[in-house]
């Protein structure tokens, strides 16, 4: 008996000759039919490419993005630059006013705090003030009586009586020394300045524009401690920008 043996494989599907004919689900053999006679357009079956699932392959494409809006011209660049211009000057004009005016607040601030403290220094040295002489209400630090307050105020060198700031650097020191209830003054956070008498340096008592503050007693009924101002030129009259305040002043 004669048996006929047929020789059977498994074949896959056939592939369509277009990647695009590719659907959700495998195409059946009519779709097939379809696509190998052009039925359905080339950009149809493009759209259902994209869209289905198998756009992730080989023949996908990454999406065009389209940028909009558009570069800027040259006369729009330098219209933008001229605004910046003269926002930045506008600025450049108010900056100054605005930086004299809280140096002048610092310094009112500091001139109340130095007439506070050699008022307190007054009340432990029997109503009186450090000076360079004993004259009316001042008492003179630099004689060595007592326990020596020159040589504790200044004890390694000590300023020259010519010196343009000698009164300031008494001042400094003795609202600044331990003796007694001192320090009257604690001068730091850029209160103190310091100048040059000669190669010796000695702290001086600063403003809000870090210059010295002045330590006067132009007549015998008045002591007063000044801030030459943002000019930096100590005035004669009333009319300057001088910033004054009293210690006492008696009529």
């Amino acid at each position: 008996m004669t048996s006929r043996i047929s020789n059977t494989s498994n074949t896959s599907p056939t592939t369509p000759l277009d990647p695009f004919a590719r659907w959700v689900s495998a195409p059946t053999a009519q779709e097939m039919a379809f696509f190998a006679r052009g039925a359905v357009g080339t950009e149809t079956r493009r759209a259902k490419w994209r869209s289905s699932p198998w756009a992730g392959g080989v023949a996908a494409s990454p999406p065009r993005v389209r940028r909009g809006g558009r570069a800027f011209t040259l006369v729009e660049l330098i219209t933008v630059m001229a605004i910046l211009g003269i926002l930045m000057a506008m600025i450049v004009g108010v900056v100054p006013p605005i930086q004299n005016a809280w140096r002048a607040r610092i310094t009112q601030t500091r001139l109340l705090a130095v007439v506070a403290a050699l008022q307190a220094y007054a009340e432990d040295y029997n109503g009186k003030y450090p000076w360079t002489a004993d004259v009316d209400s001042m008492r003179d630090v630099t004689t060595a009586t007592g326990f020596g307050e020159w040589d504790v105020l200044f004890p390694a060198v000590k300023p020259a009586s010519g010196w343009q700031y000698y009164k300031e650097a008494i001042l400094y020191a003795a609202l600044t020394s331990a003796t007694r209830r001192g320090p009257y003054y604690r001068a730091a956070g850029g209160q103190a300045v310091v100048r040059k008498d000669g190669t010796q340096e000695f702290n001086l008592l600063a403003d809000g524009w870090e210059r010295p503050i002045l330590y006067e007693h132009p007549t015998t009924t008045e002591l007063l401690v000044r801030s030459v101002g943002k000019d930096g030129v100590k005035d004669t009259g009333s009319d300057g920008d001088d910033i004054v305040y009293y210690v006492f002043q008696n009529d």
